[in-house]
């Protein structure tokens, strides 16, 4: 049996297929086998620094809360106090029966011991606040300063123990994934050769066809824009809209039209061309020009071209596509008659509204319709001949060249947008730019098709600022939400003022003259508090500043965190609510205005408080989580709340959407998410496994 070209190739490519197959599945599982068991060792250790790390911070947080109360002596510290002991003791307990060295170990014994004798000096302090005995509350805080600073200096040794116990299995597990490296260069090794083979077997199929394809592409034209057909559809594909003339071509209903995916609407065997050349648009390159031919059911052979534009927002957000085609059945019947003279005129646009120019790749005006003479004041006369760089504003020149040096056979086509002026007044163009090529890829003119678009320029001013307007009044709003908590932040300092004041006249009453050491750390403290005051009021301009005069800088988002939770903190105490804040150390910079950051955390946590406000009120609880990997930095917000319904995340998001009946104008998470996305950050919405609901906000590593 003879054996073909075409037939050894098929055998070869399924040989090569088949080694790739059996290579790549040996390769993955060892990889995979080795992956698994270091991921379940690294899963252990994490858990241990996790815990570790609560236990630090529960102590912390039982020494915040005593201060507070020895200075305040609000009751309702009391049981955060306790919270606080009995979480951190749920974790020593944990860590004893999963502790994987001996130093570790002691070290944990040493926590106890030492947290221990912390919590019972801590609880005589506040034992002595509620006698009012305040010189044994001072003494008392004095004294469980050192085994707190021992418990808290144990907690890193359990760490540091943990962090040496870990680089000791990494290298044993280093040394197994020696093989896999191994294994995997002779792969890639492998990968090449196969590609240089594939790559030389495919390179000489296209020559073969290459001389067919060059007949064709030497009667290749584009032609002018025609709105004929149209149609509209989302990033997923479902058509939103589509006109007359695109249903009685494809002879269906708009009913039969509107919300099916229009990849029916493209034949089997380009879609995935037209999958391709959709998602290669960008806001630099939005527009490209696609032709295919379509064999209607009665085996008519019919051609259409297609002009498919990608429409962004402010933000470079993909919002939907737009497609206007037409018929050119007939223009493809008479291509090959047609003259390489006639072609110049071919694509003159009926509507006489639209600038038309046409121009030699040296610059050189060819072509002007008269609505380009009556819109820039001069005859045809006087612009034909010339460059037609001399009517781009020379800011602009720059950009518009080398827009039209990256035309290629591939992407003839681009659009282009500036600012001239013209009769004193200043006016929008936007522009239609076509590249016009031979049978050898050689440019030969090029075309453009320009509309004023002022008035729509002049619309997108208008809708930023009424977006700036809105954002503003909810940051109003927001403040007037936390008023409370900003009242109980500026009345803290005004109580410390007003107690040393009275410190120091009662001294002067009773005792006569104080030392003057004395009266310096009064008059400091005093000093200090009305310091605190005036950053309070400082924050608060910065949260109502227009949003052109924002500070952009690198930030911490646990420093958010701090700084959101210093004005609610009021509201959550409140409202019985319990935050958890699992904050990541060393967590990475963003960058951003500070105080928009803060306005995302702010609504976040008014969200979750409204959304807690049908639960028990010894049940409700926040949490807030920050992390990060190799490029993003995470902020999580969830509560134990009723969570989000499926129909309410298809609208979330949505302007004036809202939940809640009356009180809510439901721009809160609409505002985020553009806070969000101007900070090229992203945003989801979900349900915990156990009920209630959690919003994610990710921004980019800052890099220095």
């Amino acid at each position: 049996m003879k054996w073909t070209v075409g037939k050894k190739i098929n055998i070869g490519f399924f040989f090569l297929l088949t080694l790739i197959i059996v290579i790549s599945c040996f390769t993955y599982w060892k990889i995979g086998e080795i992956t698994s068991s270091y991921q379940e060792f690294s899963k252990v250790n994490i858990d241990v620094r996790e815990m570790v790390q609560g236990t630090a911070a529960d102590i912390a947080n039982e020494g915040v809360v005593m201060r507070r109360f020895n200075f305040t002596g609000d009751p309702n510290d009391i049981p955060i106090y306790n919270d606080y002991k009995a979480k951190a003791n749920e974790r020593i307990h944990w860590l004893e029966s999963n502790l994987r060295t001996e130093n570790s170990k002691a070290y944990l014994i040493i926590v106890k011991k030492e947290k221990s004798s912390y919590e019972e000096i801590a609880e005589k302090s506040m034992a002595a606040k509620q006698a009012n005995k305040l010189e044994d509350v001072a003494m008392y805080m004095a004294q469980a300063g050192q085994p707190y600073k021992e418990a808290m200096a144990a907690t890193e040794a359990i760490i540091s123990a943990t962090k040496e116990y870990v680089r000791q299995e990494q290298e044993k597990y280093a040394q197994n994934a020696v093989h896999s490296k191994i294994i995997l260069v002779v792969v890639n090794i492998i990968v090449i050769i196969l590609a240089m083979i594939i790559s030389f077997l495919v390179s000489r199929s296209v020559a073969r066809e290459q001389a067919l394809q060059e007949s064709e592409a030497r009667y290749r034209a584009i032609i002018e824009d025609q709105i004929e057909l149209i149609r509209r559809f989302r990033p997923d594909g479902t058509l939103t809209f589509v006109n007359g003339a695109l249903c009685n071509w494809f002879d269906k209903s708009m009913e039969e039209l509107l919300g099916k995916n229009v990849i029916l609407l493209i034949p089997a065997e380009e879609r995935e061309i037209f999958k391709e050349q959709l998602f290669s648009l960008h806001v630099d390159n939005p527009v490209a020009m696609s032709e295919r031919k379509f064999v209607k059911p009665d085996g008519e052979v019919r051609w259409q071209q297609w002009v498919n534009r990608a429409i962004f927002d402010e933000s470079g957000k993909l919002l939907e596509f737009q497609s206007v085609g037409r018929d050119i059945t007939a223009q493809k019947q008479i291509e090959q008659q047609l003259k390489e003279s006639e072609a110049r005129y071919r694509a003159v646009v009926e509507d006489q509204v639209d600038l038309i120019r046409r121009f030699l790749p040296d610059g050189t005006l060819t072509f002007v319709n008269s609505a380009f003479c009556r819109y820039f004041s001069k005859s045809m006369d006087d612009i034909i001949g010339r460059n037609f760089i001399n009517f781009v504003p020379p800011a602009n020149r720059d950009a518009i060249l080398r827009l039209f040096d990256g035309l290629s056979p591939e992407h003839p086509v681009a659009m282009s947008e500036y600012k001239i002026e013209t009769n004193n007044s200043n006016c929008w163009l936007q522009w239609n730019n076509h590249a016009i090529f031979n049978e050898l890829g050689e440019v030969i003119e090029y075309q453009s098709v320009g509309r004023d678009i002022t008035v729509e320029k002049e619309a997108q001013i208008r809708v930023a600022e009424a977006r700036e307007a809105i954002e503003r009044a909810a940051r109003v709003t927001t403040l007037a939400i936390i008023g409370g908590g900003i009242a109980h932040e500026i009345n803290q300092p005004l109580n410390a003022i007003r107690l040393l004041s009275e410190t120091v006249l009662l001294h002067y009453q009773s005792k006569g003259d104080m030392p003057s050491g004395e009266v310096i750390k009064n008059v400091s403290n005093i000093s200090q508090q009305v310091d605190r005051i005036d950053n309070i009021v400082n924050h608060l301009r910065s949260f109502l500043r227009n949003s052109q005069n924002y500070d952009y800088t690198p930030c911490n988002l646990n420093d958010i965190v701090e700084k959101a939770l210093s004005l609610v903190g009021n509201q959550l105490i409140s409202r019985h609510i319990q935050v958890n804040q699992y904050l990541a150390s060393n967590l990475p910079f963003v960058y951003g205005a500070p105080i928009r950051f803060e306005e995302v955390l702010l609504n976040l946590l008014m969200n979750a408080m409204q959304a807690l406000d049908a639960a028990s009120s010894n049940q409700r609880k926040i949490s807030i989580c920050t992390w990060n990997d190799d490029e993003k930095v995470y902020l999580e917000v969830r509560d134990n709340g009723p969570g989000i319904n499926e129909a309410m995340k298809e609208r979330i998001f949505e302007p004036f959407f809202s939940t809640k009946s009356g009180d809510s104008m439901g721009l809160g998470l609409s505002i985020i998410q553009s806070i969000v996305i101007a900070s090229n950050g992203s945003i989801s919405v979900g349900n915990n496994s156990r009920g209630g609901a959690k919003i994610k906000v990710s921004f980019p590593v800052y890099a220095e």
